[in-house]
């Protein structure tokens, strides 16, 4: 399982750029999609794995938006995510053979800025919103690089040509809140062939978290009303809570970017880009200096 990408959402898309630009990551406009009612920037990494900041054409259209109108409209952030693939009708046919619901596949496209059109397919799986507990597939009709262009070459290489070691490779995990961890990890088990997760409880979210080792995959679920989860359940129902990013040296990553604080979190150490800067959203970075 590879993360294509990860979606957050917001009521205005300059107003999301702005925020993601302060702690110092920089997207680029991606053009509307065909829906006529969303458009998305994009924060694309090395690994192929990108951000997607997505919101309406119009604030006033938030409640015409067929996806994640309700994150769209309250500023709910992080919202979903997708996994590549490059065989969607078997893969559908597996997994419907594993008894997971899956809608679709559907065709989508998105004119970008240079007029290119990028089209491709998603199935969206389970009975929840798209890409909320399970991800959403998404396979290209057209060369990936129309619909994800290459990370900036100054996001990768300093000023003398070398590569940056503060970089950020990509998208390492999604977090996933959940009302119920064991029903949540049998829909990974069954539809992805997981092996049996490592499950461990964790101070710092206030919840019993369940691993997927070598997946991007991290479940919580909230051990207390007073969980940040439990808050965020409440607020949007089962969804991604925040996701983590990788780099090859934490140390120089922090120096670069707008980081609050590092903090243990899941036996590592994980460093959050500022929250107050990102509306109350959570990124975490994590690397091989931060883990020793």
């Amino acid at each position: 399982m590879k993360i294509d990408h990860v979606t957050l959402a917001g009521p205005d898309l300059s107003m999301l750029r702005a925020r993601f630009a302060g702690v110092g990551l920089r997207t680029e406009y991606g053009g509307q999609h065909d829906n006529g009612v969303t458009h998305m920037s994009v924060l694309p990494f090395e690994d192929g794995s990108y951000i997607e900041l997505i919101s309406t054409v119009k604030a006033a259209q938030g409640s015409g938006s067929p996806l994640w109108a309700e994150f769209i409209e309250k500023d709910g952030g992080p919202c979903a995510w997708a996994v590549q693939t490059t065989e969607m009708d078997s893969m559908v046919q597996r997994l419907r053979r594993a008894k997971i619901a899956v809608h679709g596949p559907e065709l989508m496209h998105r004119r970008t800025p240079e007029g290119e059109i990028a089209r491709w397919r998603v199935a969206f799986l389970g009975d929840g919103g798209p890409g909320a507990v399970l991800p959403f597939l998404i396979e290209d009709l057209t060369p990936r690089e129309v619909r994800v262009p290459p990370p900036p070459a100054e996001d990768r290489l300093d000023e003398e040509g070398k590569i940056r070691e503060d970089r950020v490779l990509g998208v390492a995990a999604a977090v996933l809140a959940v009302e119920d961890l064991e029903e949540s990890a049998d829909l990974f088990q069954r539809g992805f062939g997981m092996a049996p997760p490592t499950v461990m409880e964790d101070d710092a979210f206030e919840a019993k978290v369940a691993l997927f080792r070598g997946t991007p995959v991290v479940l919580a679920q909230p051990l207390t009303a007073a969980s940040p989860l439990r808050h965020r359940l409440d607020a949007y129902g089962q969804s991604p809570a925040c996701f983590l990013l990788r780099t090859p040296d934490l140390a120089l990553t922090r120096k670069r970017l707008e980081v609050k604080k590092t903090a243990p979190w899941l036996r590592g150490r994980v460093a959050w880009l500022s929250p107050d800067v990102l509306g109350g959203r959570y990124l975490g970075l994590f690397g091989r200096s931060g883990n020793k």
